[in-house]
């Protein structure tokens, strides 16, 4: 019986290390195909000047700035929003069920697809708030997009410190900020 098992039990994990391989084989192949057909192409004025005839012909400057600008705009809205509200959440909010609450919604958010992101901040962004298709709609999308991931990560990050560093710190007279900011 044990033998069957163990025979089971490595057919199945030869089967998942072939199909690993053999995913991760595809994609090489892509993108070896890819490197292979597009390294002739880039070169110093393909990536510094902006598309012509079309968009068809020309460079690639202006997606470099766009996304470079909305990666930006996305972390100053995700990164302090996400930041305090973790320290909140840790260090302020009395452990209960406000807390279990709000940490499963967190997680809930953190399961939606990013396609119905992208529909909720055009329906909110671009149409009721009226900011249409520009880089602060986008990055106020893409933030929220990241806040359940900054907010839990701030909380797993304040969880791990131990208790006696931010006890030592109090008796040594620091308030509570002081003790968050510093310790």
């Amino acid at each position: 019986m044990v033998n069957r098992k163990h025979l089971s039990q490595n057919v199945a994990f030869g089967l998942f290390r072939l199909l690993s391989l053999s995913v991760v084989g595809i994609l090489f192949a892509i993108l070896g195909f890819i490197i292979y057909k597009g390294i002739g192409v880039i070169d110093w004025e393909f990536l510094t000047t902006a598309p012509t005839n079309g968009m068809t012909a020309g460079g690639i400057l202006p997606a470099i700035v766009g996304t470079f600008c909305l990666m930006a705009g996305s972390a100053l809205f995700a990164f302090p929003v996400g930041v305090m509200s973790g320290i909140y959440m840790n260090e302020y909010v009395p452990k209960g069920w406000v807390v279990r609450f709000i940490r499963m919604m967190t997680n809930n958010l953190s399961g939606i697809p990013s396609i119905v992101f992208g529909l909720f901040g055009m329906a909110l962004f671009v149409n009721y708030m009226d900011f249409g298709d520009s880089i602060l709609a986008g990055s106020l999308t893409l933030g929220l997009l990241s806040l359940p991931l900054v907010i839990r990560t701030t909380e797993e990050a304040l969880e791990a410190i131990p208790d006696s560093m931010r006890e030592g710190s109090r008796a040594l007279g620091a308030t509570k900020l002081q003790t968050i900011w510093h310790v």
